[in-house]
């Protein structure tokens, strides 16, 4: 046991290297933190160590650590490409400066890159220059502010200066709309600054696209907010504004809030000192979800964080003063929608870029119940992955305010009555004449058409895997290197990942495992895998692929299991069900993930069939699987009559079986 220095728990650790504390306990059972003590099973720790830990995440030397999934201490500064146009002279500009001072940046050059630019920017504009200084002063005060907080008695940091001469060789242009400014901040800033914030800057034509969104049958003095502006480029696309009296804009990052002053002094052409006093009561340094501010506006745009860390004091207090923060979890997207519907005049508009997964998942119940009792939902814009570097399906959310319900809880259990909403994709567009929406998902992949269709197949006799079935994930080793061998050895045995499964057929890898549970990360209970029968599907893919498995294979968890208990019902038989191209069809325009979930997977209507169609059909499937890919034609023609099998059993016509 360790004396000299001070020992700390598993919560210490898990805060001090900003993971869980499940994987703090995953890393102790791979051997990749060391236990100071660990009398009767009590984990301690010393702190010296673990901060020593830490720092090897965050330079990127831990080598036994480096492919680690929590990207928390991803370092070295980026471009932000997407954030301006491909076509933007600026983009050559910062390309340049951020290459002369590469290995070189920190808070002291930060503040003097942004100044110039600043500078310049302003000089080629029609902004007063006795406004200027002014402005140039408060992006310098909070330069200095931010160096001042990043300070500490460990390491303080050093004034490097850049050459001015090399300063002189770069130059911006104004142009109209940009964030050029803005661009400079972000692409200084670290990655894991940007990620530990929730921190991710919009790019440019996804702005537009937002503020084209509300820009239509609204007044022309109405009032425009972005409640987390950041260096405002939301704001200075709104065309239609033409007065700094008329737009307002907090955010909590001081330096961002300077540069949106000075994007939008320039976007104004302000002249004055009662402009200047106008725009700094106007833009501010505030956390608006904590704010008191009483200003209410017909129009808030923007992008809100996602997933911001919230302390517990800050949980405390938001948990007083919104429905969408009174649980054991709170997302800062859903707070800000509620915060957002709360500002805004009866019949305003709301317009936020968000995380896909507001439409459906379980975790934004509680806004979903919010928007149902406060707003009538006008725009779902499908924007895919649009953030760089960042894998995370986004997006436009445009609402129109009811009315504000101060106990909306009954009401917001029940469906929401949509019209003529739009929606649009990469790939399509149509506009929704009238349907009602389940808070549980709010469904609106299928036009008109197609989701008469999916009410079609949902009629009838159908039973569902809610209720009536296991689920169970594959293997999590910890360490696959040290557990999977492509090697057959004494008491090992195969190991299936997704790949390995398609419709009606596995193809059988070089891959064993000793199956030892105690030594792995994440198993299921040991039935899971040793069930007489039962169906595995791929976690993976667009669509459900299935297979049957009478044989007791285990699998990584990239191939899960489920185990039906539907009376009188044939596995293979829901196999079939499953891979048809119906249900492909079900699929598509239900759920919007690349990852299969049991939640989707339960909601599936499978027909109810007379004993023998459901047997006949169980043969065929188990036939088609046991002839697996060796005759492909004879492989095509099996899947297609049954295929067709199913079709007829959700009642299909052939005018509807041609629009999979």
């Amino acid at each position: 046991m360790t004396n000299t220095n001070e020992l700390i728990g598993i919560k210490d650790v898990a805060t001090i290297l900003g993971i869980s504390e499940a994987t703090v306990r995953n890393w102790i059972k791979l051997g990749k933190i060391e236990v100071a003590d660990d009398t009767d099973k009590v984990y301690s720790f010393d702190k010296y160590k673990i901060t020593e830990l830490k720092k090897s995440l965050e330079s990127g030397n831990n080598k036994a650590l480096r492919a680690r999934r929590n990207k928390k201490y991803v370092s070295g500064n980026s471009m932000y490409r997407s954030y301006i146009s491909s076509d933007s002279s600026n983009l050559l500009s910062v390309t340049k400066l951020l290459s002369l001072t590469e290995n070189n940046i920190n808070d002291y050059v930060i503040e003097q890159l942004l100044t110039d630019c600043a500078e310049k920017l302003m000089l080629r504009t029609r902004i007063s220059g006795n406004i200027i200084s002014p402005l140039l002063d408060d992006l310098a005060k909070s330069c200095q502010n931010m160096r001042k907080a990043n300070e500490t008695e460990e390491s303080q940091i050093k004034a490097i200066s850049v050459d001015s001469n090399m300063l002189k060789n770069i130059d911006y242009d104004y142009i109209e709309g940009e964030d050029t400014l803005g661009f400079l901040y972000i692409s200084l800033l670290s990655l894991s600054t940007r990620k530990s914030s929730g921190a991710y800057y919009t790019d440019a034509e996804t702005v537009k696209k937002v503020c084209k969104s509300v820009s239509e049958d609204v007044k022309d003095d109405a009032i425009y907010m972005d409640p987390c502006c950041g260096t405002g480029n939301f704001l200075m696309q709104l065309t239609k504004v033409t007065s700094i009296d008329n737009m307002y804009g907090y955010d909590i990052d001081e330096i961002a809030t300077s540069i949106c002053r000075i994007n939008l002094a320039m976007k104004f052409a302000l002249q004055t000192t009662d402009d200047l006093n106008i725009l700094f009561d106007h833009v501010k340094v505030c956390d608006f979800l904590l704010s008191d501010t009483e200003v209410s506006a017909d129009v808030i745009v923007g992008n809100p964080p996602w997933g911001f860390d919230f302390n517990g004091d800050q949980l405390y207090l938001l948990g007083k003063r919104f429905y969408t923060a009174s649980g054991k979890k709170a997302d800062s997207a859903d707070i800000f929608i509620e915060c957002a519907l709360s500002h805004l005049n009866e019949n305003g508009h709301m317009s936020f870029v968000l995380p896909e997964s507001v439409l459906n998942v379980k975790a934004h119940l509680n806004v979903r119940k919010y928007i149902r009792a406060n707003a009538d939902i006008k725009l779902i814009n499908y924007l895919g992955d649009i953030f760089y570097k960042v894998q995370c399906p986004c997006i436009i959310l445009s609402l129109q305010k009811k009315f504000l319900v101060p106990d909306f809880e009954e009401l917001a259990n029940e469906e929401l009555f949509c019209t003529n909403l739009k929606i649009v994709s990469p790939y399509r567009s149509f506009i929704i004449a009238s349907r009602t929406l389940n808070v549980e998902s709010f469904d609106v992949l299928a036009d008109d058409e197609e989701y008469d269709i999916l009410s079609k197949m949902e009629s009838g006799n159908k039973v569902y895997l809610k209720d009536n079935a296991d689920f169970g994930l594959g293997i999590v080793t910890g360490n696959n290197k040290v557990f999977i061998t492509d090697e057959l050895q004494d008491e090992y045995e195969v190991i299936l990942k997704g790949a390995d499964i398609q419709k009606y057929n596995i193809d059988m890898p070089q891959r064993y495992i000793k199956f030892v549970p105690k030594n792995f990360q994440q198993v299921a209970p040991e039935y899971i895998y040793r069930s007489e029968e039962r169906l595995l599907y791929r976690f993976i893919a667009e669509n459900p692929v299935v297979v049957y498995d009478n044989k007791k294979l285990l699998s990584m968890n990239s191939c899960n299991i489920i185990i039906p208990h539907i009376e009188g019902m044939p596995i293979p038989y829901i196999m079939a069900v499953l891979n048809s191209s119906a249900v492909e069809f079900y699929y598509k325009h239900k759920f919007k993930s690349v990852k299969v979930l049991r939640a989707f997977l339960e909601s599936i209507p499978i027909p109810v069939l007379p004993k023998e169609e459901m047997d006949k059909i169980s043969e065929m499937a188990q036939t088609t699987q046991a002839l697996g890919n060796k005759v492909p034609e004879l492989y095509n023609m099996q899947c297609a009559q049954i295929d067709s099998m199913i079709s007829k059993a959700y009642g299909l016509t052939a005018e509807e079986i041609h629009k999979f």
